[in-house]
């Protein structure tokens, strides 16, 4: 059995497989994230001093009634990343009943210029309450159109652990 590991952080991005890492383009690391849980890449979007958001306004989505935000980040504080800002929108589609996730897309870029982009969409179901967080307990992706993994939370370790 072979393992990949894809590790982003702080504008950097690396992938491992086996024992062979590589450093991936800086348009792979600020167009790819963890989506799997909404609450973690929200915050850091509405943490960032350089997130931008617009109100694109109330839709249908599957016959849901949703409230659609779009939000990238500027690259304000950073004038030598500001070519990279039309690569991070990303759209969020949130459920007007509830006021939780339900949709997620966004584009991820290999690299500049002609390199290969996929436009990813995530939808968050099954909500459930875990130690007061509410955790989408089914989460489906698709990659370029394609479905491509179905996630089901089943457990979480560890949260009730004091530090």
């Amino acid at each position: 059995d072979i393992s990949e590991t894809i590790v982003y952080s702080n504008g950097r991005a690396e992938d491992t497989v086996g024992s062979t890492s590589r450093s991936l383009p800086l348009e792979r690391a600020v167009t790819s994230f963890s989506p799997d849980f909404p609450a973690v890449f929200l915050s850091a979007a509405l943490n960032n001093p350089d997130t931008a958001l617009r109100f694109i306004g109330s839709e249908t989505l599957d016959g849901l009634a949703v409230q659609h935000i779009r939000f990238w980040n500027t690259f304000s504080s950073h004038p030598d990343l500001l070519s990279l800002a039309r690569l991070t929108v990303t759209d969020l589609w949130i459920s007007a009943d509830s006021g939780l996730p339900y949709k997620l897309s966004f584009t991820q870029h290999e690299a500049g210029g002609d390199a290969p982009s996929a436009p990813v969409e995530v939808y968050y179901s099954n909500y459930r309450a875990i130690n007061g967080v509410l955790y989408p307990c089914l989460t489906r992706k698709s990659l370029n159109g394609t479905p491509w993994a179905t996630a089901s939370l089943t457990a979480i370790s560890g949260c009730n652990r004091r530090e």
